[in-house]
């Protein structure tokens, strides 16, 4: 049969249009279809972050618990500090159990705290920076003065004893953006008068005092280590037990030989840090909870405050997914936290760029909740340096104290530096480990 043709078109070419069209509009749906699954659908809960926000919303106790003493550890010395902090902490839960600035100022307005004292040389002379060489020299060439200082700043040293008086440190708020933590120089003040009490003891003759209240000290910062779940006190509570650590070794080095069993106690007294407590697997698991309780609030938030929140009730849910978002962060902090290893007794930090791009690389469904990701999550890897390196300073004191009780100084070569693999070496009146001549400066402990 002859084709008909229309204008010089085939009529078989009009067929064959409206199917075209019809093959590109599937096509199409089929692709919008698609993108909108992929837009819109959000991934099931990892049962993992399920178990960490259960796990860190459940307040603590109220009753013999030391992080509500701590809350009220600033008030006025007219004020019962464990009373000034249950009140908050029972203020907070009447509210969303969260322990913001709100509550607290609500409970005790900001003029009745405790005036911060700067811890230098302003205050004290005997304040000074004991990351110097000289300063202990200076403090025991000078430690006639110490009682005073104590009598003058006795109060404050209670405060922080009636802490350390406690056992069971458990938080009483549940993780939150809008916590507020408290970093005052008043605790430091505390401690350095603390350490000074026991140069005086030891210069005194009263060797055994000062082990029983340095072992104490040290036992108690250990404690506070573990539990700590904010990377700005881990920092400070690192900083607080290498203070201590180093004055025992000071101290070791100003014993008699006769009395040098005394520092059997504090020997016993460290314990090395485990690899969730090296790793920072707590203030991670904190992170995660504080997302898991706020993350959405806070976004929704940060777009009204824009002027911005009819639009972003619209196009949030493209680009952000709660669920994807927090299994994302798990995985991410799962992959930062394992970052540093100690092998053959060498530190070793894996690159984990490729890994990292792999998991928070460009996510057109979860685009802000990646971002998000990148830029709250804490970066710790000093961190976790410092807490390894805390380690090795604990294998030097007993290596030193080992040395002094054995009158066997070669056993001060048994340990090498875990940046450069070398022996250690004295310097500057310090027993040192070598750092890696960058960005870590020697692992070092006082040896005379």
């Amino acid at each position: 049969m002859n084709k008909i043709k229309i204008n010089g078109i085939s009529n078989d070419a009009g067929k064959t249009a409206p199917k075209n069209r019809k093959r590109i509009f599937s096509l199409a749906l089929t692709f919008a279809l698609v993108l909108g699954y992929y837009l819109t659908h959000d991934q099931e809960l990892n049962s993992a972050v399920k178990s960490i926000r259960a796990k860190h919303n459940i307040p603590g106790p109220i009753e013999n618990n030391g992080e509500v003493y701590r809350l009220g550890m600033r008030a006025d010395f007219a004020d019962d500090p464990y009373q000034v902090g249950k009140n908050i902490v029972e203020q907070a839960r009447q509210q969303d159990g969260v322990i913001s600035d709100d509550v607290i100022d609500a409970v005790y307005p900001a003029h009745q705290w405790l005036a911060e004292i700067p811890v230098n040389e302003r205050t004290s002379a005997l304040l000074c920076n004991l990351w110097d060489p000289a300063c202990f020299d200076f403090i025991w060439q000078h430690s006639e003065q110490i009682d005073a200082l104590y009598q003058r700043y006795q109060p404050y040293v209670e405060r922080f004893e009636g802490l350390m008086a406690y056992d069971t440190f458990i938080p009483v708020s549940k993780p939150a953006i809008l916590t507020r933590y408290h970093f005052s120089d008043l605790d430091l003040l505390a401690l350095r008068i603390m350490l000074l009490r026991t140069v005086a003891l030891v210069k005194d003759g009263q060797t055994e005092a000062a082990a029983q209240k340095l072992a104490a000290l040290l036992r108690f910062q250990s404690q506070q280590l573990i539990i700590v779940n904010e990377a700005v006190s881990r920092a400070i509570a690192i900083a607080e037990y290498k203070f201590s650590l180093d004055t025992a070794a000071f101290l070791l080095s100003k014993t008699p030989e006769s009395a040098v069993n005394d520092w059997q106690v504090v020997y016993n007294a460290l314990t090395p840090f485990d690899r969730n407590t090296v790793n920072m697997t707590s203030i991670y698991e904190r992170e995660i909870a504080i997302y898991a309780n706020d993350l959405d609030h806070l976004l929704h938030d940060t777009h009204k405050s824009a002027g911005t929140g009819l639009f972003s009730s619209l196009y949030l849910p493209l680009f952000y997914k709660p669920n994807k978002t927090l299994n994302t962060l798990y995985a991410y902090t799962q992959l930062v936290s394992n970052q540093m290893t100690v092998e053959n007794g060498r530190f070793v930090i894996r690159n984990i760029d490729q890994e990292k791009q792999a998991l928070l690389g460009f996510s057109l469904n979860n685009y802000i909740g990646n971002l998000v990701i990148e830029t709250a999550v804490p970066k710790l890897i000093h961190l976790q340096e410092a807490m390894h390196e805390l380690n090795y300073l604990q294998r030097l004191f007993r290596l030193i104290y080992n040395a002094k009780v054995t009158d066997d100084p070669a056993q001060l070569n048994s340990i090498v530096s875990p940046y450069t693999g070398e022996e250690a070496f004295i310097k500057q009146s310090h027993l040192c480990l070598a750092g890696d001549g960058s960005l870590n400066d020697d692992i070092c402990l006082f040896f005379e």
